[in-house]
């Protein structure tokens, strides 16, 4: 799996808060090992708080249960890049396996696809769910010293003040939680299939959207197609540098569906796809680092809660 980092491309359009594949790092080694440092601090720290690992009680300042959350702190996040890692590396080492067997037909390592279609993959339960319990264990925390700890009133102002950020922070994301299963309990029902797989540069091809029910009443939807590449992005701020996963649209195009025909059930999507070296447009390469891909998103207004679809498609050259 290859990694590498690079600008903009030319007369790309950046993809606002678009759903990324990559992630910083996932896949490595380090990153497994690195994660398991933090779960094992972690877990180190929630036995002392649960009374497993003693140590001498002139030296606990807090509450057990308290230091107990101090644990999951630091464990939670350790245990997400650990688990990042891991699949990352057992996806690299499907990939090398698979690779000389099937040289001229990537589409049998790049990704576990489903040869019939694919379903929705915007908003991660997992991801919003880790987030929001990591922002509410650190909220607790904070507002426990901010009652029980005493100090001097700019202290107890300032700590009064980022208790109160970080229960509004911690509100927004369980609201956020609340808002993906919400949808993903709405619009379940959705899926995108392909008349042939896999799908190539340069044809005609065929999809067949199936209209989850709670779809099917509204006035319109909007459908796009794009060909989407990602790239390593570093920006300097005032602790250093961060690096993050930034996506631009190489190729798009646009198609309208009536409510008349999402009422049916059942939408078939007709695109002629670039050939190969056509534009911008390029293969799938999702075993890279950063990926390659085809996305078709799928929006519509509806009542109560929006849909909001993204699919990936198997086009290769």
């Amino acid at each position: 799996m290859s990694e590498e980092t690079g600008g903009a491309p030319a007369g790309a359009e950046r993809l606002e808060s678009f759903p990324t594949v990559s992630m910083v790092g996932a896949g490595s080694v380090f990153s497994i090992v690195f994660g398991l440092v933090f779960v094992g601090a972690g877990a180190a720290i929630a036995l002392i708080g649960a009374g497993v690992i003693s140590v001498e009680e002139e030296s606990i300042h807090a509450p057990r249960w308290l230091i107990g959350l101090a644990g999951m702190i630091f464990a939670l996040p350790g245990l997400a890049m650990s688990a990042s890692g891991v699949a990352g590396t057992l996806r690299e080492a499907r990939m090398k396996r698979l690779m000389p067997l099937h040289v001229d037909e990537p589409w049998q390592w790049d990704h576990r696809w489903d040869e019939r279609g694919g379903r929705n993959r915007a908003s991660s339960l997992v991801g919003a769910f880790g987030f929001s319990a990591i922002v509410t264990l650190f909220a607790v925390m904070i507002d426990y010293f901010l009652v029980a700890k005493t100090g001097d009133l700019m202290s107890k102002i300032f700590l009064g003040l980022f208790a109160v950020l970080l229960s509004l922070g911690a509100l927004a994301a369980w609201s956020y939680f609340v808002y993906v299963v919400l949808r993903r309990l709405k619009y379940r029902d959705a899926e995108l299939l392909w008349d042939h797989f896999p799908l190539h540069l340069g044809e005609d091809v065929s999809l067949r959207f199936r209209v989850p029910a709670a779809l099917r009443s509204v006035a319109s939807a909007e459908v796009i197609l794009r060909c989407v590449q990602e790239i390593y992005e570093t920006r300097e701020t005032s602790d250093g540098s961060t690096t993050t996963v930034v996506c631009f649209g190489l190729h798009e195009s646009r198609r309208t569906i009536e409510g008349s025909d999402l009422a049916g059930g059942e939408v078939t999507l007709g695109f002629t796809l670039p050939m190969a070296g056509d534009g911008d447009a390029r293969p799938t390469a999702l075993a890279s680092r950063p990926a390659v891909f085809w996305d078709l998103e799928v929006v519509a207004e509806a009542p109560g809660i929006d849909y909001h679809g993204h699919f990936l498609l198997p086009v290769y050259s």
